[in-house]
């Protein structure tokens, strides 16, 4: 496959709401016309190169385990980040592949260190890239792709959408306390107190005795 730019599933510049319903579209392809920057932020690009099937059997592949596989695949596949902020918070405009070299099948190859990644990126964000590396180095040539995310990519997007809920429950609460004060205010407070009804019964005056 050639090279192709992704944004991660977990990347905070994903404007998650503004997707609606194409963010479930876009948790399976990837399909980055799906995306959608939020307001003032900048997404994180990352370029993919294909993972040649001599470099998945010697060295992605005889990962122990799910996880190892896919930071191993982000170490060989990831080429290029553009707009990465560091741990210390600062903005990369752009960063090419590591320096570490690795010698495959084919010839030498400059990967990302474990030093690098740990320096750079997210725990998240190097198994969902990951993920997609690994995936995209095994399905069938023009087989259309079709991912599953990691747990962790599931579980720091459920979290964005729970803060979100929480935000919006906030919202909600104080627009109903500020109408309900609003309420009050435009109510009449002076009003002229009404007389209360008669409770008594008028009773006669008694006659006054005849006249002799």
């Amino acid at each position: 496959m050639p090279p192709t730019k992704i944004v991660s599933l977990v990347d905070p510049a994903l404007d998650i709401e503004a997707m609606g319903s194409d963010l479930n579209r876009y948790i399976e392809s990837r399909d980055v016309k799906l995306v959608k920057e939020a307001p003032g932020a900048r997404l994180q690009w990352i370029t993919l190169r294909d993972i040649k099937t001599s470099t998945w059997s010697s060295f992605v592949s005889v990962g122990a385990s799910d996880s190892e596989q896919r930071r191993r695949a982000f170490m060989v596949a990831v080429e290029s980040v553009d707009n990465l902020v560091d741990r210390e918070g600062k903005l990369r405009a752009g960063l090419t592949t590591g320096t570490q070299r690795y010698m495959t099948p084919g010839g030498e190859m400059r990967v990302w260190s474990d030093a690098e990644i740990d320096e750079l990126f997210a725990p998240a964000i190097v198994e969902d890239v990951g993920e997609v590396a690994r995936v995209r180095a095994i399905v069938p040539f023009g087989s259309e792709l079709r991912l599953v995310p990691p747990p962790s990519s599931l579980a720091a997007l459920l979290a964005r959408v729970r803060r979100r809920a929480v935000a919006l429950g906030s919202e909600l609460d104080r627009s109903a306390a500020l109408k309900e004060t609003q309420g009050a205010k435009s109510s009449p407070s002076g009003d002229a107190p009404t007389a209360a009804p008669a409770t008594g019964t008028a009773t006669e005056s008694p006659a006054e005795p005849p006249t002799p």
